[in-house]
């Protein structure tokens, strides 16, 4: 795998949500994140939850 660089225009970033289809686990972009100072960035996984109506 490989990163990708954050544009460090972002000042007003508070949360990264990933999709309960995302690809990429939260230890992944955590790094990232980390990896290029965001390291205040909170990462949270949606979760999809079935209702039988």
């Amino acid at each position: 795998m490989f990163f990708l660089g954050i544009p460090t225009d972002y000042p007003n970033l508070k949360r990264v949500i990933l999709g309960a289809r995302c690809n990429f686990g939260m230890s992944y972009v955590r790094r990232a994140l980390d990896l290029n100072g965001f390291d205040y960035v909170g990462v949270v996984q949606a979760k999809q939850e079935y209702q039988n109506i």
